[in-house]
């Protein structure tokens, strides 16, 4: 089996949907292809690669950021019990 160089990409919600839209216009230059009778493999690979690869945009979710604990502190405290009988 060949290895696969795979890559991690960040982005936000505006740059989501602008892929997506781009994406959306590939896929439809592609399908208008195939609709006009152009079954050609190469056609019909890269039709499929730009559904998948939006497919893979469209169901990324957000990451969840972490929260810092506060670090404790070395103050000393003292404790003072009042007995007020």
């Amino acid at each position: 089996m060949e290895q696969v160089t795979t890559f991690t990409v960040r982005f936000d919600e505006r740059t989501k949907q602008i892929l997506c839209a781009l994406l959306d216009n590939a896929i439809s230059q592609t399908s208008q292809g195939i609709t006009a009778g152009d079954y050609s493999e190469e056609l019909l690979q890269q039709h499929e690669e730009l559904v998948q690869v939006k497919r893979g945009i469209l169901y990324s979710r957000p990451e969840v950021p972490e929260v810092e604990k506060p670090e404790a502190q070395d103050t000393p405290t003292t404790d003072i019990d009042l007995d007020l009988s």
